[in-house]
C-alpha cells in the first residue's frame, strides 16, 4: 500500500474548521430534509355519501378500482403531520386514469370540497361551510389507455398546524371524452423542512418548529 502524505498543521486546521462549519450550519436540503411530501388517502378505503358513489370494479386486468361517473364522490380525511413546514402552502390533487385512450380536447373535472380544523379543543369546528376548489385536466391527445394522470388544483390550502384534520369530498364533476374514469387516491402535496414539533400538543415548540 502506498504511503499517505501527512497533512500539515495548517491543513489540519482548515479541515477541522470546515467540519465544524458544516456541523454548525447543516444544509437544509441534505440534513433537514427540506422538500415536498404527500399525505395520501386511498379511494379503496374511502366512504361515499350513499347517493352517488363510484363503483368498485375490475379495471380490465384483474385489478380493481373506483369507477367514477359524473357526479360520483367519496369522502376522505387527512391528518396534518408534525413534519409540515409551518406557514407553507399545500395543494390538493387526485390521481386517476382513463381506461381508454384520450383524444385532444377531452376534459375531466374534479372538485374538492373541504373543511379543516385545528385539534386539541381549540374552538375550531368541523361543521362550518366548506371551501370548494377544482381542477380540469384537458387532454392533448397523447394519453394512452390507462395512463396515470395527476390533477392538482392551483389553489393553495392552509393546513393551519400539525394535528389539524381536513375532511374532503372528492367529486368527479364531468368527463367529456369516452372511456371509464377510475380514481385512485386523493393527496395533499405539502412542504416539509424535516423538522418535527417538539411537543405533542399546542404550546412552546409546537407551532414554531425547531
Amino acid at each position: 500500500m502506498a504511503n499517505k502524505t501527512p497533512f500539515t498543521g495548517n491543513e489540519r486546521k482548515q479541515i477541522m474548521a470546515a467540519v465544524e462549519h458544516v456541523a454548525a450550519n447543516p444544509t437544509p436540503s441534505s440534513i433537514a430534509g427540506n422538500g415536498w411530501d404527500d399525505i395520501v388517502s386511498f379511494f379503496v378505503d374511502a366512504n361515499g355519501k350513499g347517493i352517488a358513489e363510484p363503483k368498485f370494479e375490475d379495471i380490465g386486468n384483474g385489478s380493481f378500482g373506483m369507477n367514477f361517473t359524473a357526479g360520483d364522490s367519496l369522502m376522505v380525511n387527512f391528518h396534518i403531520p408534525h413534519l409540515w413546514k409551518v406557514g407553507s402552502d399545500a395543494f390538493l390533487h387526485v390521481h386517476w386514469f382513463n381506461a381508454g385512450a384520450m383524444t385532444a380536447g377531452d376534459a375531466v373535472t374534479w372538485e374538492m370540497s373541504y373543511v379543516i380544523a385545528k385539534g386539541h379543543a381549540q374552538g375550531e369546528s368541523m361543521t362550518v361551510a366548506r371551501t370548494v376548489i377544482s381542477h380540469t385536466y384537458i387532454a392533448d391527445g397523447t394519453e394512452i389507455a390507462g395512463e396515470h394522470i395527476v390533477s392538482e388544483s392551483v389553489t393553495a390550502v392552509d393546513l393551519k398546524e400539525a394535528d389539524s384534520i381536513m375532511m374532503v369530498e372528492v367529486k368527479m364533476v364531468s368527463s367529456t371524452g369516452a372511456g371509464k374514469i377510475y380514481g385512485i387516491t386523493s393527496d395533499i402535496h405539502y412542504e416539509t423542512d424535516g423538522n418535527r414539533t417538539t411537543n405533542r400538543a399546542p404550546g412552546a415548540g409546537y407551532i414554531k418548529q425547531v
